[in-house]
């Protein structure tokens, strides 16, 4: 996870401190002016509390990082954690009537579908510092998506992967050999737990690297047209193998209790829950192995 640091003086950032929660937000300054980067933020966001609402993702602890920005700003951090970007997106919406978030993180492939529906507001470049962060999560291709009409729309305030999670005594693989294509191998029928869009994604990949989409898997973010041609040949794939499909997961306590009724192969985060399931696992004679997925 990869977070700005500073990017104000301290006497500019102190200076923002002192604003209402209002003119701050709305100066488009938000929280990259004052330190701690995030990745879009509300269109109404109009309270003066002197706090800062924060929608994000479970499953990750901020709790210095927040303190540390309180510490530093006299801003006080309201955090709201969400499972997934569908809770989130509702969510966002209903704070257009409600004002009750300032500052949403939502993953990068979603920012176009927020600025559509009017809900988020351009960040102000002049007052943020790309340069404090990893280039590949800011240019190239990434820069690309996090910009809507030529305005940046995103920055980005946390990175995460999914990984493949395998019981090594039902599902023995090798790492380096281990492949997103075995979540759709005939071995493991009725043994595969997954999060539904985030597998259908892997698969699309798979595909690409097996020349059977009609165009690079990317280009599905360039326009519905795009995106259809592409899908209807995904989903008709894992159609053919919907055998293979024991559960789908929303939480990590519906990917842990999988486990523990014997599921044996997984696609699922690897910054949270996948590392947490193999820790609970110590003391089991069987092994489990969270590995990127390749």
């Amino acid at each position: 996870m990869k977070i700005t640091t500073s990017i104000i003086s301290t006497k500019e950032t102190m200076k923002a401190a002192k604003q209402s929660r209002r003119s701050l937000l709305k100066s488009a300054a938000a929280l990259g002016a004052v330190g701690l980067s995030t990745s879009v933020f509300s269109r109404n966001a109009f309270s003066s509390s002197g706090e800062v609402n924060f929608m994000g993702w479970a499953g990750y602890d901020l709790k210095e990082l927040f303190a540390a920005f309180t510490r530093k700003t006299g801003i006080k951090m309201n955090f709201v954690e969400q499972p997934d970007n569908a809770t989130m997106f509702a969510q966002a919406k209903l704070s257009m009537q409600t004002g009750a978030f300032d500052i949403i993180e939502p993953t990068l492939d979603g920012v176009q579908s927020y600025a559509e529906n009017d809900l988020v507001q351009a960040w102000d470049t002049s007052k943020i510092s790309l340069d404090n962060y990893e280039p590949s999560l800011v240019t190239g291709h990434a820069g690309e998506m996090a910009e809507i009409g030529g305005k940046r729309m995103f920055v980005p305030s946390v990175w995460g992967t999914e990984a493949l999670v395998f019981n090594t005594t039902e599902a023995p693989m090798v790492y380096g050999m281990a492949s997103l294509a075995d979540l759709w191998d005939s071995r493991f029928e009725g043994k595969v737990v997954i999060r539904a869009h985030s597998a259908l994604a892997a698969l699309g990949r798979v595909l690409e690297d097996q020349g059977k989409l009609p165009r690079p898997f990317l280009d599905g973010y360039k326009s519905d047209t795009f995106m259809k041609e592409i899908w209807d040949v995904i989903l008709a794939e894992a159609i053919k193998h919907k055998a293979n499909i024991a559960q789908f997961w929303k939480s990590e306590n519906d990917a842990q209790a999988a486990y523990a009724i014997g599921r044996s192969l997984f696609l699922h985060r690897a910054q949270g829950g996948c590392l947490r399931l193999e820790q609970s696992l110590h003391a089991d004679e069987e092994r489990q192995e969270c590995r990127p997925g390749l």
